[in-house]
């Protein structure tokens, strides 16, 4: 019975625990708030090292006990039986099933449901069947009547029931050939109990093979084979934890994935500093003494730089896209990337790690408490009492229980053979042996009464004894039955088989789930089979199922690791891609470019009806030249630019006049003064010309007569022209030439000023010192040695730049203007490199990163999952168990059975003899005090 139950958890506890990983798998899925609770739960408890939620204490303790059981049960390799012991133990097994017809496992075949099971196994298993296999327990209880009715012949008082009673003569060659039969039979009985002590040896051979064999099964799963390619149960979770582990706040993957994301703060700090740049530069142009620039005293100069003011307004839209869409990306991405690594992203692959390894860890659960029963408890002190004994006394009970009854028979044989002798020497005299001898019988009874004493008690005793080792015997032939037809069933076991026999095991009104069965059907050919068919990996075989349908842990364990893993990772790239993607600098930086090329003097030009509303300058209307094209006379002062030379943006607009068209509309008034700064423009030195006294003569223009003729006689008396003095100092040429020089002196004041703004940034490593112009940005740009250009890293993260005001003169400031061209573009030059390369190094580490913590061990558990070992195990298993221990309880039961045959032949002869040696002395009559 202990072995049929040993049998049948062995076989089939594994398939009750897929049943219930699988049940436990939909109830996860069913119920995903359980898998929530059960994430929070353990996630307090995050502060005990201790706690592995993919192994308990009470695998440790199996583990180590699995391995002083290993120790202990397996001082040697298990014996492997040669194919002639696993042929004969076959045989021994066939005729035990069924008389070697596997009735047992064709009805299993042919039942289509469990109800039809039990039909066919009521038609197939017929009484007479089971009379016919159980004989012994017939004839045991036949023996009864029979035992009854020779006692009753036996007995004193009922000598009348003793039919044909008289006077045998017993030659003694028919003695000779009593004793030879008995001296047979005893050797039988000494035969069978050599057979019965090898039937225990190959008991407890069996069960030490079994309990070796699952010391080690048990060891090896828990801890590992790693020449077989098994990580180990108790490696493999801690392979699991130190995954799960990893994702904890402060590990180092944390840790190192969170300083890559920082790493990104780079890309930040770049456009920091181009919206930096960009915002001085409209700034700086923006700027009232830039713009409408003053004097020394505070005068308006009538001037505007209308590139100062075009180019102010075209910068801060850029500035704003930079900072609320491309910076406010990036900072979104990184703030993202910290936000979900910290917490939902780790939460969520913690949950996916355990729900993928739930499966593996049902297993593991199933294999200890499979086999864990075997180690420790009732089941090993069991078969520990099946082995044999090392105890002082040196008393093997187990032995003695299997050869016990044998060596009553093989006492009641030397019982035999005693009274044989007895027979053959001292049955009687010789005289009184021969048929025609009469005696007398006042004399003394010539018999030996000693004969037919050891003869009743040879038959009597082994009358009880044949009923015994009967009722054994039959017993012991019922059991072998299933016993046999299991192993047989264990020794052939594969996937198709266990197809075949699926509808006759399922529950009663119940089958057994589809997929658990494929799943034990794939275990059974990919681990103990080993036919090649399947593959031999744990990952493959089981499986799971993940939104309706049906997964392997391979599948799911990289659906749930890496794959997810590799999205993340593809969409940070993806979203840092995203933030400089949109770039595109080109259309604003072909008009910055453009602008920034003009010459910022050829565009300050003066404001028209605030310098013509000057009464310094409004005299310069008066010019006649001008009346009917501003151009050609001092009215061009209204456009003339802070260039000396005319200036034409591009081909299809107009020339902008410069300060020497302007002294060339002066110098009709008179000749340029020499001296003074070397400058485009000069005063003249204001006097009326012969053809100006003519024309305003004829003209008039609102002078009165006398002055007319006044300057008309002057004219005519001089050869020259006429200086700008005295009464001539206020005709209107004259006032209009000394507006012009005026107008001179005002660019003169404009050419010197030295209020424009050429603001720069503060150095960071010297405040004091010269200021960081951007146009070195490039050169200040390394990160990796704390130099962030023109910027100061706070501990924040963010980079602060600093202005530094700067004054400087016209040609300093246009040299200043002309230089934001190539500064801006170091600025995008170096946002742009920084992006190309932090997001390589983003992509490269952080896939490095993963690739080392988490990859690497979630490919040392795909690759450990190797259950061929499991094949030798099991054979060993199945050896032990049927081929030595199922087997050896057959031949035991055999053996009482032949015994028991012995010791009835035993007692017919020992009945006949006690009735022929009983006649002979009953055949003597002595007096009546002297009968018995």
């Amino acid at each position: 019975a202990h072995l049929a139950q040993i049998a049948r958890v062995v076989s089939w506890r594994l398939v009750g625990g897929i049943r219930l990983s699988k049940q436990a798998t939909e109830r996860s899925a069913m119920r995903p708030g359980c898998s929530a609770c059960w994430i929070a739960l353990t996630s307090a408890w995050r502060g005990a090292a201790s706690l592995n939620p993919y192994s308990e204490p009470e695998d440790a303790r199996v583990a180590l006990l699995a391995r002083q059981r290993s120790s202990e049960f397996c001082a040697g390799s298990p014996r492997a039986q040669d194919a002639s012991d696993l042929d004969h133990g076959r045989e021994v097994l066939q005729a035990g099933a069924a008389g070697g017809d596997d009735k047992i496992l064709n009805i299993l075949r042919e039942a289509k449901s469990h109800d039809e099971l039990k039909e066919l196994a009521g038609k197939e298993i017929r009484p007479q069947w089971l009379l016919m296999r159980a004989w012994s327990l017939i004839v045991a209880f036949l023996l009864i009547p029979v035992w009854l009715v020779c006692c009753w012949t036996a007995w004193p008082c009922c000598r009348c029931c003793r039919v044909s009673a008289k006077r045998r003569v017993i030659s003694r060659m028919c003695k000779v050939k009593v004793f030879v039969l008995v001296l047979l039979l005893l050797l039988g009985m000494i035969v069978c109990a050599i057979v019965a002590r090898t039937g225990y040896n190959s008991i407890a051979g069996g069960m030490e093979n079994v309990l070796c064999t699952a010391s080690r099964l048990v060891s090896d799963t828990l801890d590992g084979v790693p020449e077989e390619h098994f990580l180990g149960v108790l490696p493999f979770t801690n392979a699991l934890w130190e995954m799960d582990r990893l994702l904890n706040d402060g590990s180092k993957f944390t840790e190192g994935f969170l300083a890559v994301v920082d790493s990104t703060v780079q890309i930040d700090a770049a456009v920091t500093t181009l919206a930096a740049t960009l915002d001085l530069f409209a700034s700086v142009l923006a700027d009232p003494a830039n713009v409408e620039p003053k004097s020394d005293a505070g005068d308006d100069l009538h001037h505007v730089c209308h590139l100062c003011r075009d180019i102010s307004k075209k910068i801060p839209p850029l500035i704003e896209w930079f900072e609320n869409d491309v910076g406010t990306e990036l900072r979104k991405v990184r703030q993202d990337l910290s936000t979900q690594m910290a917490g939902p992203v780790r939460r969520e692959f913690q949950h996916l790690l355990r729900t993928s390894s739930q499966a593996l860890v049902e297993l593991k659960n199933n294999i200890r408490s499979s086999f864990a029963f075997i180690l420790d408890g009732e089941a090993l002190t069991m078969l520990r009492q099946l082995l044999p004994s090392t105890e002082d006394s040196g008393v093997s009970w187990p032995l003695l229980g299997a050869v016990g009854l044998i060596l009553i028979a093989v006492l009641i044989g030397f019982c035999g053979c005693t009274t044989a002798m007895i027979l053959i020497f001292r049955e009687g005299k010789r005289e009184v042996t021969c048929p025609d001898h009469e005696f007398d019988n006042t004399q003394a009874n010539p018999y030996s009464r000693s004969v037919h004493r050891c003869a009743c008690a040879t038959w009597c005793s082994g009358w009880g004894y044949a009923f015994l080792a009967f009722i054994l015997a039959g017993i012991a032939t019922v059991l072998a039955v299933p016993l046999s037809s299991g192993c047989l069933i264990l020794d052939r076991v594969d996937g198709q088989l266990l197809r075949d026999i699926r509808p006759a095991i399922s529950g009663s009104g119940q089958s057994l789930d589809p997929e658990i069965m494929d799943t034990f059907v794939g275990l059974v050919d990919g681990c103990l089979v080993r036919d090649g068919s399947m593959s031999s990996s744990l990952l493959d075989l089981l499986s799971t199922i993940s939104n309706g349908s049906k997964v392997t842990l391979r599948e799911q364990v990289e659906r749930n690791t890496k794959e997810p893993l590799r999205r993340q990772l593809d969409q940070i790239a993806a979203e840092l891609a995203s933030g400089t993607a949109s770039w595109d600098l080109s259309p604003v930086m072909g008009q910055l470019t453009f602008f920034t090329s003009l010459p910022v003097e050829a565009t300050i030009v003066p404001n028209p009806t605030n310098l013509m509303a000057d009464l310094r300058y409004k005299p310069m209307l008066l010019d006649m030249r001008g009346h009917n094209d501003p151009k050609d006379g001092l009215q061009i002062a209204g456009v003339t630019t802070m260039g000396c030379r005319d200036y034409r943006p591009n081909a299809t607009s107009h020339s902008l006049p410069g300060m020497k068209t302007f002294a060339q509309r002066l110098s009709r008034y008179g000749a340029e003064l020499q001296g003074g700064a070397e400058t485009c423009i000069r005063r003249v030195a204001c006097a009326l010309q012969p053809e100006d006294v003519e024309e305003t003569r004829l003209r008039g223009q609102g002078v009165d007569t006398p002055r007319i003729a006044l300057v008309s006689a002057a004219a005519a008396t001089s050869s020259g022209p006429l200086p700008c003095q005295g009464p001539f100092a206020t005709l209107p040429d004259c006032l209009a030439c000394r507006a012009g020089n005026a107008y001179v002196d005002l660019k003169h004041m404009m050419s010197n000023l030295t209020t424009f703004r050429c603001d720069l940034f503060e150095d960071p490593n010297s405040p004091n010192g010269p200021p960081c112009d951007p146009l070195t940005l490039k050169e200040r740009w390394k990160p990796g040695s704390s130099l962030w250009g023109c910027g100061r890293m706070l501990a924040n993260g963010s980079l602060q730049l600093r202005r530094r005001p700067v004054t400087c003169n016209l040609t300093e400031f246009s040299a200043y203007v002309q230089a934001w061209g190539p500064r801006i573009v170091q600025a995008v030059e170096v946002l742009d490199e920084t992006a190309t390369r932090v997001i390589s190094e983003v992509n490269t580490s952080l896939r490095s990163l993963v690739e080392e913590h988490l990859f690497a061990q979630v490919d040392t558990v795909l690759s450990g999952a190797d259950c061929s070992f499991l094949a030798t195990h099991w054979s060993e298993l199945v050896q032990g168990l049927c081929f030595q221990s199922v087997r050896g309880f057959n031949e035991i039961g055999a053996s009482y059975a032949v015994c028991a045959l012995l010791a009835l032949l035993m007692v017919l002869i020992m009945y006949i003899v006690w009735r022929c040696a009983i006649d002979n002395v009953n055949s003597w009559m002595p007096p009546p005090k002297d009968r018995e």
